[in-house]
């Protein structure tokens, strides 16, 4: 089953416009889905109708002109890959369109048109990609547990808010600190070993801003190419409370068990 690709292209030009969709019909691995306008104020209303993967727009229109041309655009794309497609080829103007967000900048000619199509599915992956990263980037930074990504050496380069809440420091207060100065001593000898390992999950001891010792579940798994780890912090003060209060009343039955049957052994020899 062939993946679907919705394209906005927004072209004045009717020859460029013509050729364009030839060479996107004749793509076998994806198939495009094209959309065409003709103006900015068009691309803008269709925009605002529906969501496309990707947009293919040129600089030149009507109604707009240069680098407006492609931040409006941009600016209501809804998270769709931007391939500007353009007869000018100066290169302060590309760099600030990528800058800026497009994917690609292409200078119109014959082999830009034939490579057309593998332009805009790799700029609709790598738009994709960003996306996930961003997702995955705002999950983590709202999650929580405490997280710190430590670089090679085990110091920490970046950390969630959940940090301070755990641990009391900001994630500013903890830049280049190494992992195992913010662990009991009792607990730092594991702590290293698990930064010498892929990953490993361990119950420590670390120690707030405040002095205070928390206990927590850490979780330390490796990052690639040998850049350092990724340390999940889960505070386990409530946890252990709970079972802490487990264990007294589990005690405390125990004795009256052991009393009740005490009791019994005392009244037999008693009562007769």
């Amino acid at each position: 089953m062939l993946m679907r690709t919705s394209v906005l292209l927004v072209e004045d030009n009717d020859d460029d416009a013509e050729l364009i969709t030839r060479v996107l019909s004749r793509f076998t691995r994806i198939e495009l889905e094209l959309t065409r306008v003709t103006s900015m104020s068009s691309a803008q209303q269709k925009l605002r109708e529906r969501v496309f993967d990707a947009i293919v727009v040129d600089l030149g229109l009507p109604d707009s002109d240069g680098l407006a041309t492609f931040t409006a655009i941009h600016a209501q794309s809804g998270g769709a890959a931007v391939v500007v497609l353009t007869g000018d080829d100066r290169e302060e103007l590309g760099l600030s369109a990528v800058e800026r967000g497009a994917q690609e900048y292409v200078v119109k000619g014959e082999r830009a048109y034939q490579l057309l199509p593998m332009t805009i599915a790799y700029a609709c992956e790598r738009q994709r990609h960003h996306q996930e990263v961003a997702e995955l980037t705002t999950a983590l930074a709202n999650a929580v547990d405490a997280i710190a990504t430590l670089d090679a050496n085990g110091k920490c380069v970046a950390a969630n808010p959940a940090l301070q809440t755990v641990l009391g420091y900001a994630p500013s207060d903890i830049e280049l600190t190494p992992l195992v100065e913010l662990v009991h001593e009792g607990d730092r000898a594991r702590v290293v070993t698990a930064l010498g390992s892929s990953g490993m999950e361990l119950e420590v001891r670390m120690v707030r801003k405040d002095g205070r010792i928390v206990p927590v579940q850490l979780s330390i798994v490796a990052r690639a190419r040998g850049r350092g780890h990724f340390c999940f912090v889960r505070d386990l003060t409530r946890q252990k409370l709970v079972e802490g209060k487990l264990a007294s009343a589990a005690a405390i039955t125990a004795v009256g068990s052991l009393a009740t049957a005490l009791a019994h052994e005392i009244n037999n020899p008693l009562a007769f």
